[in-house]
């Protein structure tokens, strides 16, 4: 006679991935610092009306070009706003402007990326040589050149960081694809009878997305610079929105008046860049490590 036991008795504490994911992230303190920071900063996104001690755009020409205070903890820029409150704000822009490109050269690099290096032939050839004419110009002067075309903006900014950044993508996901389409359980599949669709999705994907989720994250700081930049040269944000970059442009303009004007917003350039590398880096490793233990 054979007896079933509860789950519980079999002691079936297997973690799934997002557990292990987190236990392994857990374990590289540089990631877990990384991965809070980059948690303060959605915090800061989302509820900058709470947080802002003041209303980032109100100005006051009587207290303009403060010293950090009391009253004004990072001080006051050039039309009297309050830094502290503009750098919160500054952290919703920089976010989402870094979603939306990235999330464009995803869409676009992916999946480009996977049928050039599963259909190999004309197709890949063709892809690559897009691809390649795209990264060969220089990322920032191509994505100026965008904006100019398309007209200054934020959206339009972005719009070009994502195209400039798709070849990123493309070329990873290509590579990866490649490396796995000739495995065993790559032909079984086919032999099966398996769609090709069915075949991408079940099993390249799950082989392509480890080291996708690290070029994602290195992808979101870069964007983050990106923005600051074109901001900077009043490609990006319009005023008076609150981003870093367009800080860093009136830091520039009142340096010898105001040299504490560049440390916020350049701090947090340079710190969310750092912290969504570390944590790309982390997060790829456990992805890898989870999906190698459970083969």
């Amino acid at each position: 006679m054979t007896s079933t036991l509860p789950t519980e008795a079999l002691g079936d504490s297997t973690p799934g991935v997002a557990g292990r994911v987190w236990g392994f992230v857990r374990r590289r303190p540089a990631a877990t610092v990384a991965g809070a920071f980059v948690l303060l900063l959605v915090v800061m996104a989302v509820f900058a009306p709470l947080l802002a001690p003041y209303d980032p755009y109100a100005q006051d020409l009587l207290a303009r070009l403060q010293p950090p205070s009391s009253v004004h903890w990072l001080g006051t820029d050039d039309y009297g706003r309050d830094v502290l409150s503009r750098l919160i704000y500054g952290a919703r822009i920089s976010l989402q402007a870094s979603l939306q490109a990235v999330a464009l050269a995803l869409v676009l690099g992916l999946p480009l990326g996977v049928i050039a290096g599963y259909s190999g032939g004309w197709v890949d050839t063709v892809l690559t040589r897009i691809m390649d004419a795209l990264m060969s110009a220089p990322s920032l002067v191509l994505a100026i050149t965008i904006v100019a075309v398309l007209g200054s903006g934020i959206t339009n900014a972005m719009l070009a960081v994502g195209l400039v950044m798709a070849p990123r993508f493309f070329r990873v996901a290509r590579a990866s694809t490649m490396d796995v389409r000739g495995d065993t359980y790559i032909e079984a599949s086919v032999a099966l009878g398996c769609t090709t669709s069915r075949t991408i999705v079940r099993h390249i994907l799950p082989n392509v997305m480890p080291p996708i989720v690290l070029v994602i994250s290195v992808s979101l700081g870069t964007a983050v610079a990106a923005e600051a930049s074109l901001s900077f040269l009043g490609l990006g944000s319009k005023a008076p929105a609150a981003s870093w970059g367009s800080m860093l442009s009136t830091a520039a303009s009142n340096m010898q008046l105001a040299p504490y004007l560049v440390w916020p917003p350049g701090v947090m350039i340079f710190l969310t860049v750092l912290a969504f590398t570390y944590l790309g880096d982390g997060v790829r490793r456990a992805l890898t490590r989870s999906r190698n233990g459970s083969n």
